[in-house]
């Protein structure tokens, strides 16, 4: 890219971008070696600063997107941590409802491309929930039909959640739906997930079961109730923190504790 940019060639989309993310203070018309303008920091933390600039930029969004996801669900703890935290920062720099949903469009592109690929699927569901955790998308939380594409991410998560057999998979999915606990209770896309969520508290695999019962607890203690309604939220909380979930060869009792729970948040009756 360095030398690209040193060439000459003058019809480089976004070129003076470019220049910001991979050459160091060079002349804006230079032309030649650009080795002495070349940053040295490819293994360093800033350098996922810088890339991050391209989430900007309507020609470079979804490769700079693919690539950060891919990065934030990799092997090491520092580049999970650094990639996504240079993201977030762009995110909240440019925190509107719009700059989101193109971000978030960005993701559904993925998902439409490479969502079948447990390689991007996995890495992509850490980062959600990374993405989650930030707390960047309270501006969908009173009205998610605001975002059209995280419609199409609670669709996927649900698909992978109840369909999946990749144990890991469904659980970073259920981690996940566990996030739409904060958003409007009245929407499809709250039923469907909190449905979901139920449905795994009584599903085959220890587990999970404990998992999505240790996450809806954590999302539901943090989520504000009315005064009339805390004391059966203190009952769910209890049922969740209380029950067996990881109890073999019991499907009677963890099939009465997931209706418990349903009744509580008033969904759909399951099986």
């Amino acid at each position: 890219m360095c030398n690209l940019l040193c060439c000459g060639i003058t019809t480089i989309t976004e070129r003076e971008l470019l220049c910001k993310v991979y050459l160091h203070n060079a002349p804006h018309d230079f032309v030649g070696d650009p080795s002495p303008y070349a940053f040295d920091d490819w293994r360093l933390k800033s350098c996922f600063s810088r890339l991050a600039l391209l989430i900007t930029s309507p020609h470079y969004s979804y490769w700079s997107i693919r690539g950060f996801i891919i990065s934030a669900g990799g092997l090491t703890e520092s580049t999970r941590r650094n990639s996504a935290e240079a993201v977030f920062i762009v995110l909240a720099q440019h925190d509107s409802v719009q700059f989101m949903e193109a971000f978030l469009h960005n993701i559904t592109t993925i998902i439409a491309e490479s969502g079948n690929d447990r390689r991007v699927a996995v890495p992509l569901l850490c980062f959600l929930d990374q993405l989650f955790d930030a707390q960047l998308l309270t501006n969908f939380e009173i009205d998610i039909d605001l975002s059209p594409s995280l419609q199409v991410i609670g669709n996927f998560l649900l698909k992978i959640a109840k369909h999946d057999t990749d144990c890991r998979s469904a659980r970073l999915a259920v981690d996940v739906l566990c996030h739409f606990i904060h958003f409007d209770k009245a929407s499809v896309i709250w039923r469907k997930t909190v449905s979901a969520i139920i449905d795994t508290l009584h599903c085959r695999y220890p587990l999970l079961r404990s998992n999505a019962a240790e996450k809806l607890y954590q999302s539901l203690a943090t989520e504000g109730v009315l005064e009339d309604e805390a004391e059966g939220y203190e009952e769910l909380l209890d049922l969740l923190a209380n029950v067996n979930w990881q109890a073999e060869e019991k499907d009677d009792i963890l099939l009465k504790a997931a209706k418990d729970v349903a009744r509580f948040l008033n969904v759909s009756e399951i099986e």
